[in-house]
C-alpha cells in the first residue's frame, strides 16, 4: 500500500466521446499506454436539467452518489447530524490534495462540498468552455503543473494530486461549436 497518493490528471471530457474518430491516431496512442476509458453512465431522467445531468454524472465518476439525494441536490443540513454527508476526498483518500477545473457552476459547487479546490478556469479559457487551440500547450503545461510535473522534471512538491479538467459540450448548443471543442483537443 502506498504511503501517499499517486498523481493523476483526468480529462472529463463531457459528450466528446461522439467526437473521437479512427483517424485521431494520437489519441488512441495515448489511451493504449494511459489509464483511459470511457464510463457508462445511465440515461438521463427527461426533467433533469443539463446542469443536474454534469452533477449527477460527475457524482457517479467519483464515488459520491450517494450525497445527492432524489432531487439531485444535497439534503439539508438540518436533516442530518453530521456536518457532511460523505467524507471529503481528502478523507477517503489519505489526504489526496484534488481539485476540479470547469466553467460549470453547479459542479464547481458540488466539487467544493466534496473537498475538491475549485481555482478559476476563467484565467485559462476566458468566458468560453472552449480552449483556443493555440493555447492547448500552455493549458497542459499548467495543469502538469499543478501536479509538479515541470520541463519533463517531477518536483518535490505538488499543488495537487488529482486534478479533474471538466470540458464539456454541454453548455454549446450548436454543432459548430461542438466540432470546435474537439477540433481544439484533438489537435
Amino acid at each position: 500500500m502506498a504511503d501517499k497518493p499517486s498523481r493523476g490528471l483526468i480529462l472529463y471530457g463531457d459528450g466528446l466521446a461522439r467526437f473521437i474518430q479512427p483517424s485521431h491516431a494520437h489519441l488512441h496512442s495515448l489511451a493504449s499506454i494511459a489509464n483511459c476509458g470511457f464510463l457508462s453512465l445511465p440515461n438521463a431522467p427527461p426533467s433533469e436539467s443539463e446542469d443536474d445531468r454534469i452533477v449527477r454524472e460527475f457524482a457517479v465518476l467519483v464515488d459520491a452518489f450517494e450525497a445527492l439525494n432524489k432531487n439531485g441536490q444535497f439534503p439539508s443540513e438540518k436533516s442530518h447530524k453530521s456536518s457532511s454527508l460523505i467524507p471529503t476526498i481528502s478523507e477517503r483518500f489519505m489526504g489526496m490534495k484534488a481539485a476540479v477545473l470547469s466553467n460549470n457552476s453547479s459542479l464547481k459547487s458540488f466539487g467544493e462540498k466534496l473537498g475538491f479546490d475549485v481555482p478559476n478556469l476563467n484565467g485559462l479559457f476566458g468566458d468560453s468552455n472552449i480552449p483556443p487551440a493555440s493555447s492547448v500547450d500552455n493549458l497542459v503545461s499548467e495543469l502538469l503543473s499543478l501536479l509538479g510535473f515541470e520541463d519533463g522534471k517531477i518536483m518535490e512538491s505538488n499543488q495537487f494530486d488529482l486534478v479533474v479538467l471538466h470540458v464539456g459540450s454541454g453548455e454549446n448548443s450548436n454543432v459548430e461549436s461542438d466540432n470546435a471543442t474537439a477540433s481544439a483537443w484533438n489537435s
